[in-house]
C-alpha cells in the first residue's frame, strides 16, 4: 500500500539495478536501493530519501533511488497502472542477497538472479477519512509548513 524498498541489505553497499517500466527498459542504476511508492507512501520513507509528495487522489507511483552513485539520477513519477520490473546486475557479487521490504513490515531476501515485479492489485483499496479531513492541513502539521522557523 505504501512502498516497496529493494536494497542491498547492507548499509552503504551499492548494487546495480536494471529498471523496466511496462517491459520497456528505463535505466541501469548503481545505488544502495530503490523505493517504489504510492501516493500514500510518499510522505514516509520516500520523502526522507528525496522523493516527491504525491496527492493521494492521483494514480501514480514514484521511483526514488537511494543514494545513487550518479548525480544525474532523479526520482521519477510514473502511471500507477504501470508494471515496474527490477532486475539485478550483480555478476561480481552473487553471495549477498537482495533485501525486499514491503511497507516496513514484510522483509524477504531474493537471490541476485531474481526479478522483482511491482504492480497494482486488481482490487482497489478505499481509504475512509473522518468528516472534515483536510489533507493539506495534515501536511502542514506533519511537515511544520507555515510555522516560524526562528
Amino acid at each position: 500500500m505504501n512502498e516497496t524498498v529493494i536494497h542491498s541489505g547492507t548499509m552503504a553497499h551499492m548494487k546495480v539495478f536494471k529498471v523496466f517500466i511496462d517491459d520497456k527498459y528505463m535505466y541501469t542504476i548503481r545505488c544502495d536501493g530503490i523505493i517504489v511508492n504510492t501516493p500514500t507512501g510518499s510522505t514516509a520513507y520516500s520523502l526522507s530519501a528525496g522523493g516527491p509528495i504525491i496527492e493521494p487522489k492521483l494514480d501514480l507511483l514514484a521511483l526514488v533511488p537511494m543514494f545513487p552513485q550518479s548525480l544525474n539520477c532523479s526520482p521519477i513519477i510514473i502511471n500507477g497502472k504501470s508494471t515496474v520490473r527490477i532486475e539485478f546486475d550483480c555478476a561480481d557479487d552473487y553471495s549477498e542477497p537482495i533485501a525486499i521490504n514491503c511497507d516496513g513490515q514484510v522483509t524477504m531476501n531474493a537471490d541476485t538472479k531474481s526479478t522483482v515485479i511491482i504492480r497494482q492489485h486488481h482490487i482497489p483499496l478505499t481509504l475512509i477519512h473522518p468528516e472534515g479531513y483536510d489533507y493539506y492541513g495534515v501536511l502542514r502539521q506533519k511537515l511544520s509548513w507555515g510555522q516560524n522557523i526562528v
